[in-house]
C-alpha cells in the first residue's frame, strides 16, 4: 500500500487539486451566484468551522484560507483512497463514469452522514433538490473529476 502511494503521490496530488478546484469553483457558483445566500469569504470560514467553531467566522481571509486548506486535505484523503483502490475498480467496472457515479456517493455518504455530523457545520435536513444540489457537488466536483484524471494518468502510463 505505501508502496503504491510512493510511486503514485503525484497522480494522488494533481487529481487531488483538480477535484478541489473544480468542486469549490462550483460551490461558489451554485451558493454565491446561483442561490446568492452566500459569499466565497462565508462559504470558506464555513469549511474552517467544522474544525474552529464560530471563531472561524470571525478570522477574516487567515480562516478562508484554512478552510481552502481543508478542503484541499479532504479532497486529497478521498483521492488517495481512490488511488490504493483504482485498479480493482477498474478491474470491477470498466466504465470511469460508473466508478465516478459510485465512488461520488461513497464519498457523498462518508462526507454527509460521518464527518460532517461531528462538526459545526452539519448540513441542515433538507429536501429531495438540497439533497441533489449536494450530491451533483460532490459528483461533478470531486468524483467525476477526479476518476477521469487518475484514469488517464494511468493510461498515458500504461502507453510509456
Amino acid at each position: 500500500m505505501l508502496q503504491i502511494l510512493k510511486h503514485h503521490y503525484k497522480k494522488i496530488l494533481i487529481a487531488a487539486a483538480v477535484a478541489a478546484i473544480i468542486n469549490i469553483l462550483l460551490v461558489f457558483l451554485v451558493q454565491v451566484v446561483i442561490k446568492g445566500d452566500n459569499t466565497v469569504l462565508g462559504i470558506l470560514q464555513k469549511i474552517a468551522s467544522g474544525v474552529y467553531g464560530a471563531k472561524a467566522f470571525s478570522g477574516g481571509y487567515a480562516m478562508a484560507a484554512i478552510g481552502f486548506l481543508l478542503h484541499f486535505f479532504i479532497t486529497l484523503i478521498f483521492t488517495t483512497l481512490y488511488m490504493l483502490i483504482h485498479k480493482q475498480a477498474a478491474g470491477l467496472i470498466e466504465e470511469r463514469t460508473i466508478r465516478s457515479l459510485i465512488y461520488g456517493c461513497f464519498v457523498w455518504a462518508v462526507m454527509n452522514l460521518k464527518i460532517l455530523p461531528m462538526t459545526d457545520t452539519n448540513p441542515p435536513a433538507g429536501d429531495f433538490l438540497q439533497f441533489s444540489l449536494s450530491l451533483g457537488l460532490v459528483l461533478v466536483g470531486i468524483a467525476i473529476p477526479m476518476v477521469f484524471v487518475i484514469s488517464k494518468m494511468y493510461a498515458r502510463e500504461a502507453d510509456s
